[in-house]
């Protein structure tokens, strides 16, 4: 059998909200590709029949009962098509692996007692049930319990999904109308019931087995913020496997972000908001829950590594280590001032800029006058700034602002007087450093790599038609 390096447990019930997270998980290629694998009844083989979940409900007349067709059975579950359940744990595997040995399944807490049962079949496994079942299993796998905190909406969900059998688009109406659905508020609150009694099923689980899950809602978690809940998920189960490993007392764990959309005066800008990134570090060095408001950059992450793991940093590494910062014995001062640059995002947009504790210069090296528009996404915030003129207002080719008193950057200081000598000492810096690293736009427009395709400056978004670069010319405001 497939022999996973990390696995994680996606426990949840029907219609929480997990196959949406499950999905989101496995579109990242790195966290496996969690499933209900473990779905099929020991006594067909194939998932629940609709009626299985209204078991002790009188009948309601909506007909779930009355529908004999056995359940469609997706190719991930159907035993049927596997010779014996040891085979379908190959099969699971192979299924719920990533390239970096990521395994994840999913499972509903009425899919433990069948997992039991086939389970049994195998004699490393016989009298083994429960987390020591799954433990032995998936090799000390994390779990993140996944529910959903409104259970109405949830039973509803679950109520029109066994009248349509719609949760895979089984057995589809022939015209393709939406069926006909038939409410029952006994039906709805039998499953109410039967929802809460499984989430709290699963709650007792983890308190038994001393386990503590990853703990995700829908309405909480998943719903308005699905990439943050993803990224819970896979800090949670790394930072679980180094520990069982114990590995994380010498591992250094970085979680940083990109710069977000590229809305307007967001990302694909040098104000705060376009260059801003978190950064958290966990491992030798860092360690005990600090919260420092520095100028840091990812610059800075390559010569850190090289402190941690004790090898010297080589002289052409531009940053500084975070080490001393962290532990107390950097000088004051070092960290004086940031750079930032923009040369090409969807079209060219040649800027650079500098930022110090205060103040933010930025310098635009080229003579297009107005927002290049291709460098901003298509979205509502977009259409907005465009019906109000955003298009043709002209923007400065150099901008000061004092973020003490001015953190939005609304305000062009360039031309006030009494930042006369702020401006002229920024200017001065920004050019050393350009001159310090070799910036080509000390020499010039920069031409686009052979082989690229830009859009122009003047387009208004990146959707519109593409200029393919054929040969090395530098580019012009157009």
């Amino acid at each position: 059998m497939i022999q996973p390096s990390r696995a994680y447990i996606v426990c949840s019930t029907q219609r929480s909200g997990s196959t949406y997270l499950c999905h989101l998980l496995a579109s990242t290629g790195v966290a496996g590709n969690p499933q209900e694998y473990f779905e099929a009844r020991a006594d067909t083989g194939l998932p629940p029949h609709p009626g299985y979940f209204l078991a002790g409900l009188s009948r309601t007349g909506a007909g779930i009962r009355d529908d004999l067709r056995p359940t469609d059975a997706p190719g991930y579950s159907d035993l049927r098509t596997v010779d014996g359940w040891e085979a379908h744990l190959e099969r699971t595997f192979r299924l719920g692996t990533t390239a970096n040995g990521v395994v994840a399944t999913k499972l509903m807490w009425n899919q433990l007692p069948d997992l039991e049962q086939h389970a049994a079949a195998l004699p490393p496994f016989v009298g083994v049930t429960g987390a020591e079942l799954l433990e032995r299993l998936f090799a000390h796998p994390s779990y993140v319990w996944m529910r959903r905190s409104d259970k109405v909406r949830q039973a509803i969900s679950l109520w029109r999904a066994l009248q349509t059998r719609i949760w895979r688009l089984e057995h589809p109406t022939a015209d393709g109308e939406k069926p006909a659905l038939h409410y029952s508020f006994d039906g709805i609150e039998h499953l109410r019931r039967r929802l809460s009694a499984d989430d709290d099923a699963w709650g007792r689980f983890f308190e038994r087995s001393a386990l503590d899950p990853l703990e995700l809602r829908y309405e909480t978690d998943v719903e308005p913020d699905p990439m943050g809940a993803v990224a819970r998920v896979l800090a949670h189960s790394v930072l679980n496997a180094l520990h069982d490993t114990r590995l994380d007392e010498r591992t250094l764990v970085i979680c940083t972000t990109d710069h977000g959309l590229a809305f307007p005066t967001a990302k694909a800008s040098l104000l705060d908001r376009g260059i801003g990134v978190s950064l958290v570090l966990r491992g030798p060095g860092f360690t005990g829950g600090r919260a420092l408001d520095e100028l840091v950059s990812h610059i800075d992450i390559f010569p850190t590594v090289c402190d941690v793991a004790g090898v010297p940093t080589p002289p052409w590494a531009l940053g500084r280590s975070l080490v001393p910062l962290v532990a107390g014995d950097e000088e004051p001062g070092v960290r004086a001032a940031i750079f930032s640059e923009l040369t090409y995002h969807a079209a060219y947009e040649p800027q650079r800029a500098i930022r110090t504790e205060r103040y933010k210069y930025i310098r635009r090296f080229d003579d297009y006058p107005y927002p290049v528009l291709p460098n901003c996404d298509d979205s509502p915030s977009k259409d907005a700034h465009l019906t109000r003129g955003w298009a043709t207002r002209v923007v400065a080719r150099e901008s000061l602002h004092d973020l003490f008193f001015n953190p939005g950057e609304g305000r062009n200081l360039i031309g006030e007087a009494d930042y006369a000598g702020v401006l002229g000492g920024l200017r001065e810096r920004l050019h050393q450093w350009m001159v310090e690293t070799s910036d080509p736009l000390l020499k010039g427009p920069i031409a686009p790599p052979v082989g690229a395709r830009i859009n122009s400056q003047s387009q208004r978004s990146a959707e519109d038609p593409t200029q393919l670069i054929e040969e090395t010319e530098a580019p012009t405001s157009r």
